[in-house]
């Protein structure tokens, strides 16, 4: 199974499409609305992959570690995670003053590879746009500019 968590209106076929928002009337059966107070409505370790885009920097620096806590749930322990989001480092060195719209939490690199490590997540890295060494999340950003940071990372697997 594959997830776009945070879709907007950019529905992906032959993936699950998860908002917060009602379903469009335009949109097939592959869409959930989220409840954004309640755990996703996923067995644990049965996720494939899982897309996010522009979609993190609207939550709360402190409500995302718990996003990212339950992505790993779900996450299967040879899954992937790829997220692309504005980075701060760049945007910042594109202005000469750091103003930034209150409502966006922006990330720099290290911030969101702490969550994400501090998630569970591993061998987190920095991905040119539209390339991955997973196909299946090969050429999904659609509004990708200069000023994103995306990253991949994987499930840490345990030894039993």
């Amino acid at each position: 199974m594959k997830i776009n968590f945070g879709c907007g209106s950019r529905i992906l076929k032959d993936w699950v499409n998860l908002d917060v928002y009602a379903r469009p009337l335009w949109c097939a059966d592959n869409y959930i609305r989220l409840d954004p107070n309640s755990a996703l409505p996923f067995q644990d370790e049965s996720v494939d992959f899982i897309y996010s885009e522009h979609f993190i920097e609207k939550l709360k620096f402190e409500d995302c570690l718990d996003v990212f806590l339950e992505l790993h749930r779900i996450l299967k322990p040879t899954g992937a995670l790829r997220i692309s989001t504005p980075d701060l480092d760049k945007i910042s060195n594109k202005l000469r003053i750091a103003e930034v719209e209150s409502t966006l939490q922006l990330y720099e690199m290290s911030k969101l590879k702490e969550n994400l490590w501090l998630s569970g997540f591993i061998d987190v890295k920095i991905c040119v746009c539209g390339e991955s060494n997973y196909p299946e999340l090969c050429n999904l950003e659609h509004k990708s500019e200069d000023g994103d940071l995306i990253v991949e990372a994987r499930k840490f697997l345990v030894d039993l």
